[in-house]
C-alpha cells in the first residue's frame, strides 16, 4: 500500500505540473489537443474528447503531458502557441514550475498548521524553530552508553564542574564543549519523552579515530509549525528557503565529489526507483513525514525543471529569451536537434541512477 501510495504520489506531482501548462495555454486562448496522464507510446486505456481537447489515459503511468497547436513547429493560426506574444508563451512555458511551488507551497502551509513536526536540519540552517542538538545513536560500551544516554535524547544544556554552561543549539557547538571538556566531569541534561533528565559522564581523552569522546552519532532538529493565520505566507516562505537551501546544497555537495572531497557522484542521485522507496519509508513513519517529503519532491522537481536542458521547461525557456534578444525564433531544425541531443544524454543518466538505486536496494 505504501508503495501504491507513492507512486500515486509522484504521478499527482507530474500531472498538477502539466494542469499548469494546461491552463495557461487556456487562459491565452492556445489551441489544446490534448491532455494526456502516462507516456503515450501504447494505446490508449481510455480517451474522451470534451469541446477541441482530447482527454487520454496511458498504460505506463509515470507521466504526463500536453500537447498544443504550434509547439513543436511554426504554426500561422492565430491559436497556435508560437503565434502569441512572447511573454504569453514564456508564462505558459514556466507554469508547469510554478505550479509544482505552490504544491509545495500548499503542502507546507497544511503540515505547518497542523503538527509540530521535527526536521533534520545541518548546522548552518536556521529556518527552523527551536534547533536542538539530538542523539542519534550509542556505541555500546562507551561513556554515553554507560552513563544511560540514549538514542533520541534532545541536548537540552551541558555543564562543566567549573559551572561553565552551554546550551548548544548546533552539533559543533556540542563537540567543541565536548572536546574542551575531554577527561573531566560534565552533566549533561537532556529531554527524553518529554522530561528533563540529568546525567554525569566524562568524555575520553584522546578516543581512537571515527568515535568520538563520548561514542554518539548526532543530528540536529528544528520544528516546524505555526499558527493558523500564518500558514499561507509560511508556506510560500519555507518553498523559497528550501529551494535556495536545497540548490546551494547541491552545488556543495557536487563541488565535493568533484574535488574528491566527499562520496562518490553515485552514492549521493537517487533516481525515481530510490524516491518512491523513500517515499513509502516516509509514509510508514507518518502522514506529516510523508505529505513533506511529498512538498520536497515538488520543489526538486520545480528546479530540475528550471535547469536550461533543450528537452526540459528550462530549455524552452532559454529558447524563448534568445528568441527575445534575436527579435526572431531560432530555426525549427536547430530545436528539434538540440531536444533530440538532450535527451540522448537524458536518457542513460536516468537508467544509470536507476540502477544505483536498485543496487542500493538490493
Amino acid at each position: 500500500m505504501s508503495i501504491f501510495i507513492a507512486i500515486f504520489s509522484i504521478l499527482f506531482l507530474v500531472v498538477l505540473h502539466e494542469l499548469g501548462h494546461f491552463l495557461t495555454a487556456k487562459k491565452f486562448n492556445v489551441e489544446v489537443h490534448e491532455f494526456g496522464i502516462g507516456l503515450p507510446f501504447t494505446p490508449t486505456i481510455f480517451k474522451r474528447k470534451i469541446g477541441e481537447t482530447m482527454y487520454s489515459f496511458y498504460p505506463l503511468l509515470i507521466g504526463a503531458f500536453v500537447k498544443m497547436r504550434g509547439e513543436e513547429a511554426g504554426d500561422a493560426h492565430p491559436r497556435s502557441f508560437s503565434e502569441k506574444p512572447i511573454w504569453q508563451r514564456i508564462v505558459i512555458v514556466m507554469a508547469g514550475v510554478l505550479s509544482s511551488w505552490i504544491v509545495a507551497a500548499v503542502i507546507i502551509a497544511i503540515v505547518g498548521a497542523g503538527w509540530n513536526v521535527a526536521l533534520n536540519i545541518p548546522d548552518d540552517a536556521n529556518f527552523l524553530r527551536n534547533p536542538q542538538v539530538q542523539i542519534l545513536g550509542v556505541v555500546e560500551g562507551l561513556p554515553a552508553e554507560q552513563a544511560g544516554v540514549r538514542a533520541g535524547d534532545l541536548v537540552v544544556r551541558v555543564e562543566d564542574q567549573s559551572g561553565r554552561l552551554d546550551t548548544p543549539t548546533t552539533m559543533q557547538a556540542f563537540r567543541d564543549f565536548i572536546q574542551e571538556t575531554a577527561g573531566k566531569m560534565l552533566i549533561l541534561t537532556v529531554s527524553r519523552d518529554s522530561e528533563l533528565t540529568q546525567i554525569e559522564l566524562v568524555p575520553r581523552v584522546n578516543p581512537p579515530d571515527g568515535q568520538g569522546s563520548l561514542g554518539v552519532a548526532l543530528n540536529r532538529v528544528g520544528v516546524l509549525h505555526f499558527a493558523w493565520w500564518q500558514a499561507p505566507w509560511e508556506g510560500i516562505r519555507y518553498t523559497g528557503i528550501l529551494t535556495f537551501f536545497t540548490i546551494d546544497q547541491t552545488i556543495e555537495q557536487i563541488s565535493k565529489s568533484l574535488a574528491g572531497q566527499g562520496p562518490p557522484l553515485h552514492t549521493q542521485v537517487t533516481g525515481p526507483v530510490g524516491i518512491i522507496s523513500l517515499l513509502g519509508a516516509s509514509y510508514e513513519v507518518g502522514i506529516e513525514q510523508f505529505l513533506l517529503f511529498v512538498a520536497q519532491i515538488a520543489i526538486l522537481l520545480a528546479i530540475f525543471n528550471t535547469i536550461p536542458i533543450p528537452a526540459l521547461d528550462g530549455g524552452r525557456l532559454l529558447f524563448l529569451l534568445i528568441e527575445a534578444v534575436r527579435k526572431k525564433p531560432l530555426p525549427d531544425k536547430v530545436i528539434q536537434i538540440s531536444i533530440i541531443i538532450s535527451f540522448a544524454l537524458l536518457v542513460p543518466l536516468i537508467v544509470w541512477v536507476t540502477i544505483n538505486d536498485i543496487s542500493r536496494q538490493f
